[in-house]
């Protein structure tokens, strides 16, 4: 919330107005295609008038939903939920990773200062810890109903999923959930897709247009590249040239979600093989290491998704996954198959026996 608080500071710095604690109750559009928003907000009801909308209300689609815009969840292939929460005296990851007799000093980064994933058979843990101690911990699973079990309360959940995974209890230690929020919160399916992410007077970012998991991070850096891209339109388009430059943005957003989600279902396809499920995560690797390089040079092409080449070779990889389950007896022979596909796209020595996985820094020079 600090960080979400600094953009807010930052928008009213340069001009914005805030409504705090405040919700959109319509919209109208007039004959001229600008619009009317309708807001109830602590000063009372207001009427805002503007000539372009910008939906960025999240899993709330505000906007999308009065449009009736399609819904297409329903074509996605990764399919998780979630339990997550905030806990208070979680024990830190090095000395944990000490007791397993791994070496702290082996790690590239300070491991309390990384996104800590662990990797169960039937799905994976993010531990986020935060400057004041507190620390974000949480389950993803395609599974997560077998793994509960038929509990009562998120609550309940939790403390089932401890008993079914002996390590997490370990993990956790003595922790003990945070004053704020206060509570455990369980997701339904964290899955959405719409068809469009922009039209006349009116667009949405990446993640109201959708979301497929948290298991790479992807949303913070779509979102920034959904601001990008709407900014240069905004200030440098004219009448004739934004409706094509909204269309290619809509349309550049929706296949980027679908591009995120064979990258990331094919990790739920491996997860029960930990060397096949490392060789898959190789795809995604390449895909962000190669486009932020090609960003210095001004292409804004998220993840390699519209490279015809790379969209082409993740396509047929995951084909495989459908067509005929993946050989995951054999994953030398699965992660030979990778690394040979992503060779072109492979600048940062993903792969190399000598690093064992310890990428100290695949990101270009800032």
């Amino acid at each position: 919330e600090d960080v979400d608080q600094f953009f807010c500071e930052q928008a009213v710095k340069n001009g914005a107005t805030l409504f705090n604690r405040t919700n959109v109750t319509g919209f109208q559009r007039r004959l001229n295609g600008n619009w009317q928003i309708h807001l109830e907000c602590e000063q009372g009801s207001k009427h805002i008038d503007c000539n372009f909308i910008v939906d960025a209300t999240g899993p709330e689609a505000t906007l999308l939903r009065h449009l009736e815009i399609s819904v297409t969840t329903d074509q996605l292939y990764t399919n998780s939920s979630a339990i997550y929460s905030h806990f208070d005296d979680v024990p830190s990851t090095s000395s944990w990773l000490e007791e397993q007799g791994t070496q702290p000093q082996d790690f590239p980064f300070p491991a309390d200062d990384s996104a800590v994933h662990h990797l169960f058979p039937d799905g994976w843990l993010w531990q986020l810890r935060f400057e004041g101690g507190t620390t974000s911990v949480g389950f993803v699973s395609p599974n997560l109903a077998d793994v509960i079990g038929g509990t009562s309360s998120p609550e309940d959940s939790w403390w089932r999923l401890q008993e079914q995974l002996p390590a997490l209890e370990n993990a956790l230690g003595l922790s003990t959930l945070s004053p704020s929020p206060g509570r455990i919160f369980q997701t339904d399916r964290l899955q959405r897709l719409f068809t469009q992410a922009a039209g006349e007077n009116w667009a949405a970012l990446p993640f109201t247009v959708g979301f497929i998991d948290p298991l790479h991070s992807t949303g913070i850096a779509h979102t920034l590249i959904g601001v990008q891209r709407l900014a240069e339109i905004l200030t440098k388009s004219n009448d004739e040239t934004r409706t094509r430059e909204l269309k290619r943005y809509s349309e550049k957003v929706t296949n980027e979600l679908q591009f995120i989600d064979l990258l990331v279902a094919g990790c739920y396809q491996t997860l029960t093989n930990f060397e096949c499920f490392t060789a898959w995560t190789m795809l995604y690797f390449a895909a962000a290491t190669t486009f932020e390089q090609n960003y210095k040079s001004g292409s804004d092409d998220f993840l390699c998704a519209t490279d015809p080449k790379f969209s082409q070779l993740v396509s047929e990889l995951y084909g495989d996954f459908l067509f005929s389950p993946p050989r995951l007896h054999d994953p030398a022979r699965f992660t030979e198959r990778i690394q040979k596909a992503i060779q072109p796209f492979n600048t940062v020595g993903l792969f190399a026996p000598e690093i064992n996985n310890m990428y100290s820094y695949t990101a270009v020079t800032k």
